[in-house]
């Protein structure tokens, strides 16, 4: 994806979020911004005023994703790195310290986590699903290359790149309900504040066949 594409796609993201009625609930953690930094093995934490760092936690090999529990006491981090021993960090955002390491497969691209705080659901080329209150590991989707993954009320939309596929997963059962073919393969996704919409970006051989998708989510 190039430079362009990214910028194009976080725009519109933005401007989409800022104009929706929010109905879904908002993690608030501080005035901070957090970024996981892959060369590093960190995430940052920011002053948003200042632009000072005002803290890192180590999360383990390349870190490319991660998710607030729903009080935001905690953090739950992936690492995008192939290797056999690839683990969720579960890490206290307040003490920094790493309370838990789960395997959780060879690799791990994005996580998500569904309104409740009650399951985490991690692309790992497979899609995963951990219950947040024993972290065990349970296999949902045997994918070709699962890279993405996003909860809302309407649905578990997982990007298979490989497949050129989404499936959606009924939220109270975790199984696939559908499966959308959106021209291309999908990377990234974006649901609206209500869950209504989904957003995503697609990557094709041909330059002219890659940028921001949208598609709908029917009520289940």
């Amino acid at each position: 994806m190039n430079n362009n594409l990214k910028i194009i796609f976080l725009l519109a993201v933005v401007f989409f979020l800022g104009c929706e009625e929010k109905k879904r609930p908002l993690i608030k953690t501080d005035s901070d911004v957090y970024i996981p930094v892959y060369g590093i093995d960190k995430i940052l934490r920011l002053n948003p005023d200042t632009y000072q760092i005002t803290d890192t936690l180590s999360t383990g090999k390349n870190p490319h994703d991660f998710v607030f529990s729903p009080d935001a006491n905690f953090i739950y981090a992936v690492q995008k790195e192939e290797m056999p021993t690839n683990s969720l960090w579960l890490i206290n955002r307040k003490t920094g310290n790493k309370i838990k390491e789960i395997p959780v497969g060879s690799i791990s691209h994005h996580l998500a986590i569904n309104d409740d705080g009650s399951n985490l659901y991690v692309a790992t080329n497979d899609l995963v699903m951990l219950e947040t209150g024993d972290l065990m590991v349970s296999k949902l989707i045997d994918g070709e290359k699962i890279v993405c993954v996003v909860a809302g009320n309407q649905g578990i939309f997982a990007n298979d790149f490989a497949a050129q596929s989404i499936y959606r997963l009924d939220p109270s059962t975790n199984k696939v309900t559908d499966t959308l073919k959106p021209g291309g393969h999908p990377l990234h996704n974006k649901l609206s504040p209500n869950g209504n919409r989904l957003f995503l970006t697609l990557w094709s051989p041909n330059p002219k066949g890659s940028g921001l998708k949208e598609s709908f989510a029917k009520p289940l």
